[in-house]
């Protein structure tokens, strides 16, 4: 092996010093005094004595390790010291020194210093290790001299397979993203210098995961009161999530409903949208971690929902006294809305009308459209619940509708009748408006005047037509009931225009 004298005497042989004619004279040589011998770090300090008359000073430093000569070479160096850019641990290096003045003139070199940068050691894993409590873990380490950084591998001890490679690691800890409940995993650590040089991989820790355990069901179970219950469980350690499974087993239906994102972890729970009343039910609850992993399903619970009642129905009743009637029935338990059917029994006319989105909860009641006088009616009711079940038909109930009777005429009547008379009658139950007819019999013109939408009992002629004078007129009345029923027409009553 080269001695430091020998690798001195090769490399300065080589190196010319610079004529001294005309120049200042330097006094000395500089002294080498670090670094020196085995030092720790990649970025070292260097420093020599000062020379009288230098101007600067030239460094030269070789990688005896890897026989790079001048890996590093500055000659603008204007004090007696100057820190270096990385080296590589685990080399030997050899350097150095001379001054140079203002005008050019140099030194010769100085004696050979000689340094080793000791190798970066691989980190010292802290934890995890062992059986941990968590999915969500901080991976820590010691600090190793000379490392910059740090390089961690975490991979799945059951498969090999990669879980995360974080390079560039900074400090001595790193949070890991969240891992899979229920299995084992193994990390290593390896120093990187500022440089890149990597030490080996530490000897791996192994740690695992808890298992994500399985719910144990609380609520519903059994004959509820409800069509929309509330599902309680029991927290699951690392569940940041349930999934709820269930079925209708009256209807055969599966996966009725499914919630795959609802959080909770002191007390899970969770409130359905509303269910089919009369029907049985089994539902499970699973667990799903961070990550996305899912546990195993629960054991099942069975329940029932309240089967849907049937209306008791009210008014109203027998022989009424309008054409446009309220219905009224019991309220039913769990019904959203409630579906009422009338058939006119006297036209044998079914479903008149159909009506089935009665909003109801407290005495359901309904008014009805105008419906036709003298008429007999029957009418059911059936409920509806939230999530559109049909309860049965009530028992049915009749009414009656009061007949439209026919108008009595009050005038005019007999003689001395301007040729704009006022003509009025008897008020007619029922009626919605009345339609008056008139005739000249002077002329045996049939229907000079006719108005078919007269409110109130009275109306007085105006405008075109307008009676003739001497004329003998005979007029007629009616009524038109809500439903555009008519009634018969009055008896007439006959005037002259004077």
């Amino acid at each position: 092996m080269t001695s430091d004298a020998d690798y001195y005497n090769q490399v300065v042989s080589s190196q010319t010093t610079p004529s001294t004619v005309n120049q200042i004279v330097l006094q000395g040589v500089p002294t080498l005094t670090s670094p020196t011998g085995t030092v720790s770090g990649d970025v070292q300090t260097f420093t020599w004595s000062s020379v009288f008359g230098a101007a600067n000073y030239d460094i030269w430093i070789d990688n005896v390790t890897t026989g790079q000569s001048q890996v590093i070479r500055t000659a603008s160096i204007t004090t007696t010291s100057w820190t270096s850019p990385a080296l590589s641990p685990g080399n030997t290096y050899a350097w150095w020194v001379r001054a140079i003045s203002s005008t050019g003139n140099a030194t010769a070199w100085s004696s050979a210093g000689r340094f080793a940068i000791a190798a970066v050691a691989a980190p010292v894993a802290i934890g995890p290790t062992g059986v941990q409590s968590t999915d969500a873990l901080n991976f820590t380490w010691n600090s190793v001299a000379g490392a910059a950084k740090y390089d961690l591998w975490l991979q799945d001890s059951a498969s090999g397979a990669l879980t995360a490679y974080p390079t560039g690691l900074v400090g001595t800890s790193w949070t890991a993203p969240t891992l899979s409940p229920g299995r084992t995993y193994q990390w290593w650590l390896r120093s990187v210098s500022t440089n890149g040089t990597t030490s080996a991989w530490n000897t791996p820790l192994t740690f695992s995961v808890p298992a994500l355990g399985t719910p144990a069901l609380g609520t519903p179970t059994g004959l509820l009161g409800t069509d929309t219950p509330t599902f309680t469980w029991t927290s699951t350690t690392l569940a940041v999530r349930y999934d709820v499974y269930l079925s209708n087993n009256t209807t055969g239906a599966v996966q009725v409903l499914s919630s795959g994102n609802m959080a909770g972890v002191a007390s899970p729970n969770w409130t359905s949208p509303a269910l089919s009343p009369g029907s049985n039910y089994t539902w499970w609850v699973r667990a799903v971690s961070a990550d996305g992993s899912a546990g195993a399903w629960s054991t099942g619970k069975t329940f029932s929902t309240p089967s849907l009642g049937t209306p008791t129905l009210s008014g109203p009743p027998g022989v009424l006294a309008t054409d446009t009637p309220t219905f009224a029935w019991s309220n039913v338990s769990f019904a959203a809305k409630y579906d009422v059917y009338l058939s006119n029994a006297t036209t044998g006319a079914t479903q008149v009308f159909r009506t089935g989105n009665l909003a109801g909860v407290v005495n359901p009641t309904f008014a009805s459209p105008a419906l036709a006088p003298g008429s007999n009616y029957t009418r059911w009711v059936r409920a509806v619940s939230a999530d559109g079940t049909l309860g049965a038909w009530s028992t049915s109930r009749s009414f009656s509708t009061p007949a439209l009777t026919i108008p009595v005429l009050v005038g005019p009547t007999g003689n001395g009748f301007s040729t704009t008379p006022t003509f009025s009658w008897n008020a007619v139950a029922l009626a919605a408006r009345y339609d008056v007819y008139v005739s000249d019999l002077a002329t045996g013109q049939d229907q000079v005047v006719r108005k078919s939408n007269l409110t109130g009992t009275s109306w007085t002629l105006s405008g075109i037509p307008s009676l003739i004078s001497g004329h003998r007129y005979r007029w007629w009345l009616r009524a038109i009931s809500n439903d555009g029923s008519v009634s018969g027409w009055s008896n007439p009553l006959d005037f002259v225009v004077s």
